[in-house]
């Protein structure tokens, strides 16, 4: 509480009036304030992103579910990006250009490239529970980034029954 012993005036401030706050606190607290926006924001594109996924699977020419999905990946690298979190900003980059590739008709929509997307948002998912929790991301995606680039790329062909392993 305050030295006064009152609670602290309801303002836009948690601190009492007559303590002084070190700069640093105010720009910990801000981000702390960012990094809560953008979790909850980076949440929400996420869901949209996987349900767009869900409906390109059930129909992969449904030209807005493709749209959706390719501006969800974008904010979402967007973001992260402002944010400093390179390992996902780096993810949802190759997913975004993957996707772009897919949106002009260049790689087909197949179960397998269905399976990577899905497993790119599995783990852009658990990334962003670990910023929420630590501030930080440390899950290794190079793996996955590296799949996704070479099928943008058109160095590896995803074919139905490939017998490949993911």
């Amino acid at each position: 509480g305050c030295p006064s012993g009152r609670p602290p005036p309801a303002v836009s401030t948690r601190y009492c009036r007559s303590e002084r706050l070190p700069a640093e606190s105010l720009e910990a607290q801000s981000m702390s304030d960012a990094h809560k926006t953008f979790v909850r924001e980076s949440e929400e594109g996420i869901t949209d992103l996987n349900n767009a996924l869900l409906d390109l699977e059930a129909d992969p020419d449904d030209p807005e579910a493709m749209d959706l999905i390719f501006r969800t990946a974008h904010t979402l690298k967007g973001n992260a990006a402002a944010m400093g979190f390179e390992q996902f900003s780096g993810l949802a980059h190759a997913m975004e250009d993957l996707l772009d590739e897919v949106r002009d008709g260049e790689i087909r929509v197949t179960t397998e490239l269905m399976d990577m997307l899905f497993e790119a948002v599995d783990i852009l998912d658990a990334m962003l529970g670990e910023i929420e929790e630590t501030g930080d991301a440390t899950a290794d995606t190079a793996g996955l980034e590296e799949r996704l680039r070479a099928v943008a790329d058109g160095e590896v062909t995803l074919g139905e029954d490939d017998g490949g392993t993911t």
